[in-house]
């Protein structure tokens, strides 16, 4: 069994052992092997079993909550209240400028602060920080003004794209931290920039990939953006180099899948679609009034039936290299039809109303994937 590691909710950088800081913020060391020689803490990791190393963590961490300790990363930042107790899951929206990532992410938060996990017996609650920028920065746009969000630029330093906002999960068959990010697609294309704006890619576990209708040019004429940087060149090579940063954080040839990987691919603003005459509208619907009636392990077989039938309407609109590149290139991907407001801006520039369609299926299904929720009704990996 691999040793699990913890990831820096601020940042993304994997680390194996925290930290503890008294309440000035200075550090206290809580064994000798950190005081004297802290490389021996590696090595004797690295020799023991995993048993015994995590009956050493816990260890540690009794004695340093006993003492008042905090725990941080290495870098020094803060982790959550229990954050080390919990396995960690980070999960990716990966998307260019307009692809409608972080109004994706807003609406997801809010469908499950709202309670929608509540019948799996799941529930959902969030890091106190990660609710203070969540109120500022996003849901005072979306939710409560109805305006568009700003578009997210790595360049610019928004927050969310370094520091996730952090839920907590409790029920399934464990409890987990899941951290929600903005992965720039844009930022893909050189290792450079990979390395620099998105370097937790080559270690994310779960990714949503988020396309638009710009994404194929026999839909682009439906949205009309303006804020959209997507066009079929554009995402044909974020979809390339997206395969390319999953390998080569798991150290794979080309050709070879990274299995461990959840993937699950959005097609957003899906509302724009529905009068088309092949649009598949029976597989855009709440996952949440459908789980009133039916069962987890139904839904996954109606999202698995519906996953071909998407891929097939997205080929017919000249997005059949795209598809090509996700069903070649990513690990058993599920394709997913989301409106994250259920409406077109109005002429004020406000939304009339927002009516989240669809975001939770494409959670749900990464979620069984890693393990969380069972995965009966999906494609066995």
């Amino acid at each position: 069994m691999r040793l699990r590691r913890y990831v820096c909710p601020s940042g993304l950088e994997l680390f194996r052992v925290p930290r503890y800081v008294n309440a000035e913020g200075t550090p206290v060391q809580v064994s000798w092997a950190e005081r004297h020689a802290p490389w021996m803490v590696t090595l004797g990791e690295s020799l023991r079993s995993t048993d015994s190393v995590v009956r050493s963590r816990e260890a540690r961490a009794a004695a340093a909550a006993a003492q008042g300790l905090s725990p941080v990363c290495p870098a020094g930042h803060p982790l959550p209240d229990g954050y080390t107790e919990r396995r960690t899951v980070t999960l990716g929206l990966v998307g260019l400028t307009g692809s409608g990532k972080s109004t994706l992410i807003t609406s997801l938060v809010e469908t499950l602060l709202r309670g929608v996990l509540a019948p799996l017996g799941v529930t959902v609650t969030m890091d106190e920080e990660s609710a203070s920028r969540y109120q500022v920065d996003l849901r005072r746009h979306l939710i409560v003004d109805r305006e568009r969000i700003p578009p997210t630029y790595v360049l610019t330093g928004n927050d969310i794209t370094k520091h996730p906002l952090v839920l907590r999960l409790g029920g399934g068959q464990d409890s987990l931290n899941l951290l929600i990010y903005d992965a720039s697609g844009e930022q893909l294309y050189r290792r450079r920039d990979i390395a620099e704006f998105n370097p937790y890619l080559y270690h994310t576990s779960a990714i949503m990939l988020v396309l638009s209708p710009n994404a194929f040019p026999g839909l682009e004429h439906l949205d009309d953006d303006t804020q959209s940087e997507v066009g079929i060149a554009q995402a044909t090579q974020m979809v390339s180099a997206l395969s390319d940063v999953v390998r080569r954080g798991r150290r794979l040839r080309r050709g070879e899948l990274a299995e461990e990987v959840a993937v699950a691919v959005t097609l957003t603003k899906a509302d724009k679609l529905v009068g088309m005459d092949d649009f598949p509208s029976q597989y855009f619907g709440d996952a949440e009034r459908f789980l009133l009636e039916h069962s987890l392990e139904e839904l996954f077989e109606l999202i698995q039936e519906g996953s071909d039938d998407i891929v097939e309407f997205l080929k017919k609109e000249d997005g059949e290299n795209l598809m090509m590149l996700i069903l070649s290139g990513l690990p058993r991907p599920t394709f997913h039809l989301v409106s994250a407001t259920g409406h077109d801006v109005a002429m004020d520039g406000h939304y009339p109303s927002i009516d989240q369609v669809g975001v939770v299926g494409p959670l749900l299904t990464l979620l069984a994937r890693i393990g969380f929720l069972p995965s009966e009704g999906l494609m066995a990996r």
